[in-house]
């Protein structure tokens, strides 16, 4: 009992820290915190409808345009007029590789429709700049996230929002349908803000990462989407 009690305090200390995710003030793998946003948001819209786990987050699309040691899980979204999304998603991940995906992210790039008053899509504009900066990062914090891994809850307060800096968007000609207006076909200006689940790698075996997001970022100033999500990872 005396050894059960010594131990006990040195085995929860491993596993909180085990559990802290990256920080926005680090750079992991040599790459600022704030540019992996930036990287998952290029995954994410760079994919063809075919290859793309939305709408129906089949585990088959699970290793689809993933390459070096940060492995990218897919969003939770709400489809159509929707203010509610729930995700269950499977995915084998190599061991060796962090985890990231958006939790309550945005992103605006020069090729939507909303922006055509701007002819030139490619080149610094501190008007186009200031505009894409308006629509991608909201003044007023309305998120609210919940977070577990293998049953125990993350401190989100650890969690940073954070806003990358401005990087070329590529909208593949047979871009995903359904998920958000990604304007025509062509790479443009863009910028991305929001928080993300960024983790370092995962011991090998299951694991379970629950989620829970509620955020006016697809509804609109006003109105507040709920989106959950439970991904069953495997390392191996």
């Amino acid at each position: 009992m005396l050894l059960l009690i010594i131990l006990t305090p040195s085995y929860i200390n491993a596993a909180s820290k085990a559990l802290m995710p990256f920080r926005k003030d680090s750079s992991p793998y040599g790459t600022p915190y704030s540019e992996w946003l930036k990287n998952w948001w290029q995954w994410w819209i760079g994919m063809s409808d075919n290859e793309h786990p939305f709408p129906n987050y089949d585990p088959k699309k699970c290793s689809v345009h993933q390459q070096g040691p940060v492995w990218y899980l897919p969003d939770v979204e709400p489809q159509g007029q929707l203010t509610h999304a729930s995700v269950k998603y499977s995915c084998e991940i190599p061991k060796g590789n962090a985890i990231l995906f958006s939790l309550s992210s945005s992103s605006c790039w020069l090729g939507n429709p909303e922006f055509k008053k701007y002819s030139n899509k490619l080149a610094p504009d501190p008007s186009a700049d200031q505009a894409l900066k308006t629509c991608a990062i909201s003044p007023q914090d309305n998120t609210h996230l919940s977070v577990r891994i293998d049953g125990i809850l993350l401190d989100t307060t650890k969690l940073d929002r954070a806003t990358t800096s401005f990087y070329n968007v590529t909208v593949p000609p047979n871009a995903v349908k359904g998920l958000f207006d990604f304007g025509p076909p062509g790479t443009s200006r863009g910028i991305a803000d929001g928080y993300v689940l960024f983790m370092p790698p995962l011991p090998v075996g299951k694991h379970t990462i629950e989620f829970s997001v509620t955020d006016n970022l697809a509804g609109g100033p006003s109105e507040l989407i709920k989106r959950d999500g439970t991904y069953n990872v495997i390392i191996k």
